[in-house]
């Protein structure tokens, strides 16, 4: 995810955090970090790829796995595949460039190009599990490709189930359980598939779940916890701790509030989704009968009426 004051940039289900990397090369987890997740990093300054131990409330130390800039790449995102990670980058030019981690805190290999006959510059463009690729816009469908050989380098992709058959949402940045899932103009949202009384499919429908804080513009990730970049770079982990959660799945309307921060000064940083929920990705639908007494069908509205 890249920090911008309007828009989520459209990316994968990423995890925002890190550290400084005064730390590189060759640093090590703190020790509160044994068995944490591991996540990626783009240092602002210069663009050099970090990896970051994720600890539960708060973040590890830095090791540098790719000099090259990253910076220009209009989208990162990544998958595990055991101790091993893979990393997808999207060029201006619509290319998806591949490449693998061995192990934790080792160097990227070589590029490999995925789906060389698709257009990969989308504002629907992540990795929603291992192996399967997210693609799509505003009033299109969103695509859901499988990677064929994804773990190994495989270059080709073929088309399965349509995640959505159209979206009206202005992007889409990850997948959660069962839902998708967007940040927009401080708010994060949860979007679902709806089906009217007659089983006919309408539309995707976005429901609030929460408030950023201020100063956080955008955020990212799909369960109970997201990353934010806050106005000076530095990561913050946000969770929403404050009140009773909603007893209707579509939305959780609590605040989202800082729980951890970490200074740095970060243009994006990506996480490996796993495959949890295992299977291919899917949205539940939502019909007449399941909105919860919601009297508004979608949100926001102000997607239909003029945009981000």
């Amino acid at each position: 995810m890249r920090k911008r004051v309007r828009r989520v940039a459209a990316a994968a289900a990423l995890l925002i955090v890190g550290s400084g990397f005064g730390d590189l090369p060759g640093a090590h987890a703190e020790p509160g970090c044994a068995g944490s997740d591991r996540v990626f990093a783009v240092r602002a300054m210069d663009g050099r790829l970090a990896e970051i131990a994720a600890c539960q409330d708060g973040f590890g130390a830095a090791v540098e796995v790719d000099a090259a800039d990253w910076r220009g790449y209009v989208a990162i995102f990544a998958a595990r595949d055991g101790d091993a990670a893979v990393v997808y980058a999207v060029t201006p030019g619509g290319q998806l460039w591949w490449r693998r981690q061995e192990r934790a805190g080792a160097g990227l290999g070589g590029a490999v190009r995925v789906g060389a006959d698709l257009d990969w510059n989308q504002p629907v463009v992540f990795a929603s599990r291992p192996g399967y690729l997210q693609l799509g816009r505003t009033g299109s469908p969103v695509l859901t490709l499988r990677h064929e050989a994804w773990a190994s380098g495989g270059a080709t992709v073929a088309q399965q189930a349509n995640l959505l058959p159209m979206m009206s949402a202005p992007s889409m940045s990850g997948l959660g359980p069962n839902f998708a899932v967007e940040t927009w103009q401080g708010m994060n949202f949860r979007g679902w598939w709806f089906y009217d009384r007659w089983g006919r499919f309408e539309s995707d429908v976005w429901y609030v779940s929460g408030l950023l804080p201020t100063g956080v513009d955008s955020a990212a990730g799909a369960g109970t916890e997201l990353y934010g970049l806050d106005e000076s770079g530095g990561i913050v982990l946000l969770r929403q701790v404050s009140g009773s959660p909603s007893s209707c799945p579509l939305y959780d309307q609590r605040p989202w509030e800082i729980t951890a921060r970490a200074a740095g000064d970060y243009a994006r940083v990506v996480v490996p989704v796993a495959e949890d929920p295992p299977g291919p990705p899917a949205v539940s639908m939502v019909t007449s009968r399941t909105k919860c007494g919601l009297t508004r069908v979608s949100e926001p509205w102000e997607w239909q009426s003029g945009g981000p």
